[in-house]
């Protein structure tokens, strides 16, 4: 296990309703709604979240599984560990895990489910990333995510860049990390192949996350909050490859939202549920 794996016992009481918290958006609750339900997750069950980001689904997963529960947090990175909110009175014991998810530090058949948000499109190996889930998944066990489709993401702002400036910008968001390099690969074709290996009663539906940008502080925190605690945000990945590119990157998007009143940027993405086989994985 990592030195991160510290695991923390909240105070006695019964597993609760999910505590909203004003960091997150109105569509992020539904996401996570969505893919919690999905889960099945009952009091006192072991539940892994495979990429924290800004700990919406773990926070969510530990009010459901209650003090007799408990969410195993991975993550690659360890601000996104270290930054986890407090769940609150009743909640489950975190336990934080500092691993890529194709390799889970866990024993098979330990967890009754695995739920994760935009883990897999960032997976280098997705054969390997979802072969390991059906490991650690107990048969009967479930599988509830959702991934957005990031080579299907549009935006309809009228941006006042050169051909040339638009592909270096994109070339430096591409590089950002690591696992930024193999986002436009996954859709919900690929994936469900991929979770017929180990996995029955596979359900997967296709959805659009919505944002609309409105005005010009709109604008700023669209392109300088950063996606995940360890990834800088849009003007700050292409500062730093170009500084002057970033500046006339983001003049760009203030004089679109100057002229147009409203941008909408939509990325498709998919909800995907799957319940463990309980025949060994082939």
């Amino acid at each position: 296990m990592s030195a991160l794996d510290v695991a923390r016992q909240r105070p006695t009481g019964q597993a609760g309703p999910i505590v909203e918290r004003q960091a997150f958006s109105d569509g992020e609750i539904r996401m996570r709604d969505r893919v919690l339900s999905g889960a099945q997750i009952s009091p006192g069950d072991h539940v892994i979240d495979l990429s924290v980001g800004n700990g919406l689904l773990t926070l969510g997963a530990l009010s459901l599984v209650g003090v007799g529960g408990t969410v195993t947090a991975i993550d690659r990175s360890h601000q996104a560990l270290e930054t986890i909110p407090p769940a609150g009175f009743g909640a489950g014991t975190l336990r934080r895990v500092l691993t890529e998810i194709a390799d889970v530090p866990l024993q098979e058949d330990t967890a009754d489910a695995v739920v994760a948000r935009a883990a897999f499109a960032h997976a280098p190996d997705l054969i390997r990333a979802f072969r390991e889930v059906a490991r650690v998944v107990r048969p009967g066990g479930r599988l509830s995510l959702f991934e957005p489709v990031y080579a299907e993401r549009r935006h309809d702002a009228n941006l006042r860049l050169t051909p040339a400036e638009i592909h270096a910008a994109e070339e430096a968001l591409q590089w950002a990390t690591p696992g930024a390099r193999y986002m436009h690969r996954l859709d919900m074709r690929t994936a469900t192949r991929h979770v017929r290996r180990g996995f029955r009663d596979i359900e997967a539906t296709m959805d659009t996350v919505v944002v609309r940008l409105e005005g010009r502080n709109d604008v700023h925190a669209y392109l300088h909050r950063p996606p995940h605690p360890s990834v800088p945000s849009t003007v700050d990945t292409i500062a730093a490859h170009d500084r002057e590119l970033a500046a006339r990157y983001a003049t760009a998007w203030h004089q679109a939202i100057d002229t147009q009143a409203k941008i909408t940027i939509t990325t498709p993405g998919f909800y995907l549920t799957a319940t463990r086989a309980d025949t060994p994985i082939a």
